[in-house]
């Protein structure tokens, strides 16, 4: 006896699979749909159907000419020895004999029906199954919207960064840079900024007279650093000289009136 073939039938349960077990050879097929009896579900899945003269259209006497006419003439139903029985089950399920003739048992999608010659035994391969079906595969990620590589900063676009360099906008009292604006008395009082050019002969004596008549340090002043060493030996330079011209100018009148 040929080995068990494997099931070549219905791929999902949207029709019903035939099994057709010759005692040698075994055969499969599919009969798309809901046929309305095993009978329509053999023929739609291929394979030729042959009654008795008593029974033409109920009786299952041979199957794609099997047995031949010598040895079955299929006149009454053939023997026990030797008839197609005929059986159902459940996809990938366990057979079970039907009670019915072919023309009567009404298949349900996703069943399997089988025909097996011999003695009324079960057919030599279990219920196939349909195939597991195969889950769709996941989307990919779309482009653009990938996270930044570990350790960076993403920024959105047209973002702009902050400047390194300080404002220089004054806003109320103080510029955003921190530092205090010069205030309006400073600026009339004559103070000059650090690293401005001076008058040597000038330096040391404007601020000095005007400590001296008002007795208060002007506010300039104040907000300035310490005095400068060169302005001021340049200012007591400036001082000595105009020391030594009096005195001598002093000199030379007391000379002038002794002489007359």
């Amino acid at each position: 006896q040929a080995p068990p073939a494997s099931a070549a039938a219905c791929s999902t349960r949207d029709g019903v699979s035939v099994v057709i077990d010759f005692g040698g050879s075994i055969r499969t097929g599919c009969a798309a749909g809901d046929p309305a009896s095993a009978w329509q579900a053999v023929t739609s899945a291929g394979f030729t159907l042959e009654g008795t003269q008593r029974f033409p259209a109920t009786f299952v006497c041979r199957v794609d000419g099997y047995p031949t006419p010598a040895n079955e003439p299929c006149v009454q139903t053939p023997p026990a020895t030797a008839y197609w029985a005929l059986w159902s089950a459940p996809a990938g399920g366990s057979w079970s004999y039907s009670t019915t003739g072919a023309a009567s048992l009404n298949p349900a999608p996703g069943t399997v029906v089988a025909l097996a010659f011999g003695a009324g035994r079960q057919p030599a391969m279990a219920p196939p199954a349909p195939a597991p079906t195969t889950p769709a595969p996941s989307p990919s990620t779309s482009k653009g919207s990938q996270s930044p590589a570990p350790g960076t900063t993403s920024r959105p676009v047209g973002s702009t960064a902050p400047s390194s360099t300080p404002s220089t906008t004054r806003t109320g009292r103080a510029t955003s840079s921190g530092r205090t604006p010069t205030s309006p008395d400073a600026a009339s009082s004559g103070a000059t900024s650090p690293g401005a050019s001076a008058d040597p002969s000038l330096a040391g004596s404007t601020s000095s007279a005007t400590d001296r008549s008002t007795g208060t340090v002007a506010a300039a002043d104040a907000g300035r650093g310490p005095t400068q060493p060169a302005l001021v030996i340049s200012g007591g330079a400036a001082t000595g000289l105009l020391l030594i011209l009096g005195a001598l100018l002093v000199r030379r009148q007391r000379d002038r009136a002794r002489d007359q």
